[in-house]
């Protein structure tokens, strides 16, 4: 059998295992993070055709490179996201994952180091992932991580930086890092070294959830008691009763103001925990001890920055209340 044929059918075979774990992984993700899975898929499928399609119309013109694959992919997503109303960042954290593990099996660079860097890239992204950083952490990562690496392989391939695919890989490179460099996103690198792990976050969600459920159910009992109250001040005639119904009505509307305080702290630390940002104090945006946020998880600051922050908090309650 000729070698060369070989080649190309372990080619093939390889290009097409690479395709199916990326919608697989595409796919998987895309239904666990909440998207609708066949819409995900369609998205999955389409995206390489609008990008190869981009490949095609720029070759005419001397300008076929990978970027420019890549490019028409993006254009087709953020037109994908932008009409079915999607997260546009998170779809780009998904397919930072699927297109990661699908490069480790791409046959179509001779170089294996290629393969074995993808493997590494996928595992980092991954366990990046895991984490739970802020929606568009992961992909403008590995938007950075690609870039450098299509920028290095331009070069070896035209032996100049003054080509097309350099000058998109620059533009790549340069939007990563300033992406990266906004607070939301400093703040996930904190928290990535913070490594809070996936088992005690899970945890702390749950008892922030069990937390809100009791809160709203005592809400509900006093709201309960402030009818019956209002019930038994209309049939009462003694000026002592009255003054007890009044005094029993106003404990009940402070406990609630301050269950609804609580329940905004508990609501916070829950977006926190969606955004990627929860675990970091907020005004230092140092990590907040493992111990603390067993005992209070809905802590905002750290136990440094706690009393300083609590004690301007309640005076801006007083001076609100007594202007």
């Amino acid at each position: 059998m000729n070698v060369s044929f070989v080649i190309l059918i372990v080619q093939k075979s390889l290009l097409v295992i690479s395709f199916l774990f990326y919608l697989f992984w595409t796919w998987r993700l895309g239904r666990a993070w909440g998207f609708h899975k066949e819409k995900i898929l369609d998205l999955a499928i389409i995206t390489p055709s609008a990008g190869l399609v981009t490949f095609w119309v720029f070759s005419k013109f001397g300008w076929g490179s990978e970027s420019v694959f890549l490019l028409g992919c993006l254009v087709f997503v953020l037109y994908f996201t932008n009409k079915e109303i999607w997260s546009s960042l998170k779809i780009g954290d998904i397919f930072a994952l699927s297109l990661s593990i699908a490069s480790i099996f791409y046959p179509f660079y001779p170089n294996i180091l290629f393969n074995l860097f993808s493997g590494l890239g996928f595992y980092v992204l991954y366990k990046v992932s895991k984490a739970k950083p802020r929606s568009g952490f992961v992909f403008f990562t590995f938007l950075c991580f690609l870039s450098v690496y299509l920028f290095g392989l331009s070069f070896l391939r035209y032996k100049s930086i003054l080509t097309f695919n350099t000058a998109l890989s620059l533009v790549g490179i340069a939007f990563g890092m300033l992406c990266l460099k906004r607070k939301e996103y400093v703040m996930s690198m904190d928290l990535l070294k913070y490594s809070l792990p996936g088992d005690i976050l899970e945890k702390l969600k749950k008892s922030l959830l069990d937390k809100k459920k009791n809160l709203e159910d005592e809400e509900k009992n006093l709201v309960s008691e402030d009818v019956s109250l209002e019930s038994t001040e209309e049939h009462s005639a003694e000026e002592e009763d009255q003054a007890l119904v009044d005094s029993e009505r106003d404990r009940n509307d402070s406990t609630i103001r301050l269950i609804e305080e609580s329940m905004k702290e508990v609501d916070g630390a829950l977006k926190k925990i969606k955004d990627g940002t929860y675990g970091l104090c907020e005004k230092c945006h140092k990590p907040i001890d493992k111990a603390r946020l067993e005992v209070y998880p809905e802590a905002k600051y750290c136990l440094e920055c706690a009393p300083k922050e609590e004690a301007k908090e309640e005076q801006r309650d007083t001076e609100t209340v007594n202007p």
